[in-house]
This record gives C-alpha cells, sequence and structure tokens, in this order.
C-alpha cells in the first residue's frame, strides 16, 4: 500500500474464495522471500484450476444486517495449463461504526459494498517451465463515521488493480523463479471536513 510506509499487504486483493491454503513459516525467511521477511512469513497459496477442461463453482451466502456474498467463476485444465476466472460480490448495511455513548440508537449504519473480478492463468511452456500471468480488480465503496464516538454521513470509494506474472523453471538441480507486479490504489473520503482523495 503506497499511502503507508510499513510495507503491509493488502489481502482484500485475494478473493477470500481463490484460497487454496495459507502457510505460516516461523523465522527469518529473507533468502526465499526478500528483505521484509525478518521474523517470518504468511504465505498464501491460490487455488489451481479444476482437474477437467471446465468447471463452473459457485457460492451464496447471507446473514445479519442484510449482509449477502456471491461468487462466481470457471477454471479448468488443459494438459500442463491451467485457468481460473471469476466474479466476487458483497454487501452489508453494516453497523454503526461510532458507539452512541448516549445511548439514543440513532447513529446511521455504515455499509459496505464491494465487487471484483480475477483472472489466473498457468499456461505451462513445458512440463518444467510455466508462466502464471494474473489479473484482480477490486471496487468498494461504504460509509464510516466522524470519529470513535461520533457519528457523520462520510462515504468512501476505493479501488485496487494488480496485475503480474510469475515465470517458474525447475531443473535438476534447482529452480528459478521471476515475477513481475504492478498495483494501482485508489481513493476518495469525503467527510463533513472535505474530501480526502488519494491515488
Amino acid at each position: 500500500d503506497a499511502s503507508g510506509v510499513t510495507g503491509a499487504f493488502d489481502p482484500r486483493l485475494i478473493p477470500i474464495e481463490q484460497i487454496e491454503k495459507i502457510e505460516i513459516v516461523k523465522g527469518a525467511q529473507s533468502t526465499l522471500y526478500g528483505s521484509n521477511a525478518v521474523a517470518g512469513v504468511i504465505n498464501i497459496i491460490t487455488k489451481k484450476g479444476a482437474d477437467k477442461a471446465a468447471s463452473i463453482y459457485g457460492t451464496v451466502a447471507s446473514g445479519s444486517f442484510n449482509t449477502f456474498s456471491a461468487n462466481v467463476g470457471v477454471s479448468g485444465t488443459v494438459e500442463n495449463s491451467s485457468y481460473d476466472v471469476g466474479f466476487i460480490h458483497r454487501q452489508t448495511d453494516g453497523i454503526s461504526e461510532a458507539k452512541d455513548t448516549v445511548g439514543d440508537k440513532n447513529f446511521d449504519k455504515d455499509g459496505f459494498n464491494q465487487n471484483g473480478v480475477y483472472l489466473n492463468f498457468d499456461a505451462g511452456i513445458t512440463k518444467n517451465f510455466h508462466f502464471k500471468p494474473y489479473f484482480r480488480y477490486q471496487y468498494f465503496n461504504g460509509g464510516y463515521d466522524e470519529d470513535a464516538f461520533t457519528d457523520g454521513p462520510n462515504t468512501y470509494t476505493s479501488s485496487v488493480l494488480s496485475v503480474g506474472s510469475i515465470f517458474q523453471g525447475a531443473f535438476k538441480k534447482g529452480t528459478i523463479t521471476a515475477q513481475y507486479a504492478h498495483d494501482e490504489t485508489s481513493r476518495l473520503y469525503q467527510s463533513l471536513s472535505g474530501k480526502s482523495p488519494y491515488e
């Protein structure tokens, strides 16, 4: 996230429906994962394409506060190559982000809406060499309050674009991995005190 200096990753870039498993590796891992991996690594591994040429999948869920989520996609494998393409939607009326200390119960709800698309490809050039391009786009909008104990009709919109590719080659005495990534973040916060854009 370029708006901060911590180098923290925004997990909203990866839809939970895409996650196959999560590995937590303790200890220094800078040799494999870069200079920031001094105390450990959380490695999020995304799903691969289905075993057959095309498989359609989807989920629908609902809950309290008019919360609704849906995910639909298609994935498959052809010879040494695989793909996964999908769309996600989440929305909720939410609750107030500010605490009503007076107890009037008149604070407005701060809802949330998210839409996103994702495309993952694994092109098998040969059995041991793979080229893996990906594309992810997420769009959010919602409401937030003026302060911890102050209600407010504030709103925000945010979009996150992530594109890139990974090249992996396997040899008898080791492997080689090359990666390119490009991320774009755009935000607009609108409150009683004015607008706060960020790109």
